[in-house]
């Protein structure tokens, strides 16, 4: 069938988490990418650990505990300035540069971000980037306070868009994001920027590319 809509993740497929490690490195000279790098998976591991246990708490809440810790795992001392600091800069992160090019060439398509962040992260960081002329809807599984992987917040980005299952393709960086979607019957392609392998034996993504311009073999 068709593609009608294409589903992105945010956090590591349009935007570099990595870029914030400069802003990072004002507090902890040196440290920025080690720092940058512990935050991103404490942030990943405590929203997995929150669905598991079913004890539900907003990504920002979320991504502000993993800040604490990774700083504090290198020794590092935050104030409520510079944590304030580098919580603003995840609502400004780099996007990767093939992003805006590949989006415009898929603009008469459905073009939506589905992501664990919250709204008061997802909007400023969307509207004021060079994404946001293409996407036309911002799904969040705060809508639901369930996260990713679980299937219910691709099914409720199924729903909001009205779309079927075969007519949509989830694209993530994150392979435990594509293997989520898989479940909730999406077809998958998972941008492997880090040219690595796939972590989850026995199941294959639809499509696998190092950069978002792999998408173009999917409309023309």
């Amino acid at each position: 069938m068709t593609i009608k809509c294409f589903m992105f993740d945010v956090y590591g497929t349009l935007f570099n988490v990595r870029s914030i490690d400069e802003q990072i490195n004002h507090f902890a000279p040196g440290h920025g990418e080690a720092v940058g790098a512990l935050w991103r998976k404490k942030q990943v591991e405590h929203a997995f650990l929150r669905q598991l246990t079913e004890t539900y708490k907003p990504f920002s809440e979320i991504t502000e505990e993993a800040l604490y810790y990774a700083a504090a795992a290198y020794e590092q001392t935050l104030t409520e300035t510079e944590a304030a600091s580098c919580l603003e800069a995840y609502k400004k992160l780099a996007v990767y540069p093939e992003v805006p090019p590949v989006l415009d060439r898929l603009k008469d398509f459905q073009l939506a971000v589905v992501s664990n962040g919250s709204r008061d992260m997802l909007e400023p960081l969307v509207q004021h980037s060079t994404v946001a002329p293409y996407v036309n809807h911002i799904i969040s599984a705060d809508d639901i306070q369930v996260y990713k992987p679980n299937e219910k917040p691709y099914i409720y980005a199924l729903e909001t868009l009205n779309v079927k299952p075969s007519e949509a393709l989830f694209v993530s960086g994150n392979s435990w994001d594509i293997l989520g979607a898989h479940t909730a019957g999406l077809k998958t392609a998972w941008v492997n920027r880090g040219n690595g392998p796939f972590e989850f034996a026995g199941f294959t993504p639809d499509d696998t590319m190092t950069e978002l311009d792999g998408l173009l073999r999917w409309v023309w």
